[in-house]
């Protein structure tokens, strides 16, 4: 059992008043909790010449991570505090996800500004959240909002192309911004960087990125950015999803994979010779020999590969590799 740690940090995602908040919770039953809040408009009448009730609308990012993560949490709710106005409770969803919440104090002003309220004006700047769940004992965390920001990330998208995905986004500012490392995930929960693209620094002007995903897994494939400031602080971006289900499933069936020199693949296959293997960029590899074949299965050796990624076809059919 691992000694459970509560690790709170401040990231700020965009320039445009959404100051984010991020606490990342471990839990002794081996998952980990990552809550993110930004606060991003306030709810009020239109006109209030004697004042006027109002609430905070409140963007969320909740995410499980780890072998262990439940499907639920026991409690998850907040209270964001705007000024002298501290009692805005809002509720969390226990099974996380990401979405808005509006809080439901509905505190008193007695200021004439409901027009023109905003997150910044009324100071809602902090906020607290009670938690509990499995492996997670019950307390409250605080966080205070802060800036400058270092982004303002218009867009994020990833988009299939034929074989690949290509992620492209936009910046329309940047402080301070070192480089933004590109996450892929096979389940949304273990992120690997799979490229480095650097940023801009310090700029005023729209700024376009983009990255070529090469080799994408069968499956839901998810991206999302983390940027870096030069002083190592980070951000994380919202995040996309290619899905390649069915990019792969032609009726091939090959074992094991990964692979280290053998590779058997099961097929009718009539014409040995119509068999090849591809490297990721499509060129044809001939390092590789027959084994052994039958009418439904193919022994190939593969020791000569390079480790990498592979393609084996045969006629209409193909199958993903990993050689070791």
């Amino acid at each position: 059992m691992r000694n459970l740690i509560l690790i709170l940090f401040i990231s700020i995602l965009s320039v445009s008043a959404k100051s984010q908040c991020t606490y990342i919770v471990e839990s002794t039953d081996d998952y980990s909790v990552s809550i993110e809040l930004r606060p991003i408009r306030i709810i009020a009448p239109a006109s209030c010449r004697y004042g006027y009730n109002f609430n905070v609308e409140i963007e969320y990012d909740i995410i499980f991570s780890g072998p262990e993560a439940p499907g639920s949490l026991w409690t998850l709710q907040g209270n964001m505090g705007c000024g002298e106005f501290t009692n805005n409770f809002f509720n969390l969803p226990n099974g996380g996800g990401s979405g808005t919440v509006t809080t439901t104090g509905n505190p008193y002003n007695p200021d004439s500004d409901c027009a023109i309220a905003t997150v910044e004006s009324l100071e809602c700047d902090a906020v607290s959240i009670r938690i509990q769940g499995p492996g997670i004992s019950s307390r409250t965390v605080d966080c205070i909002f802060a800036g400058p920001l270092p982004i303002e990330l218009v867009s994020f998208s990833a988009t299939k192309q034929d074989d690949l995905v290509h992620l492209s986004w936009e910046t329309a500012s940047e402080t301070d911004n070192d480089y933004f490392n590109v996450l892929h995930s096979i389940n949304g929960i273990d992120w690997k960087a799979i490229g480095k693209i650097n940023g801009a620094g310090n700029s005023t002007q729209k700024m376009a990125y983009d990255f070529t995903h090469r080799s994408p897994e069968q499956g839901v494939n998810y991206y999302r950015l983390k940027q870096v400031d030069f002083n190592g602080d980070y951000t994380y971006s919202n995040t996309e999803t290619v899905n390649f289900t069915n990019k792969f499933e032609q009726g091939l069936k090959v074992y094991p994979n990964p692979v280290v020199n053998n590779l058997t693949v099961e097929a009718v296959i009539n014409d040995v010779s119509k068999l090849s293997v591809h490297n990721i960029m499509g060129g044809v590899v001939n390092d590789w020999y027959v084994v052994s074949q039958s009418s439904n299965k193919v022994v190939l050796n593969l020791e000569n590969l390079a480790a990498g990624v592979y393609l084996i076809r045969y006629e209409d059919k193909a199958e993903r590799i990993i050689v070791e």
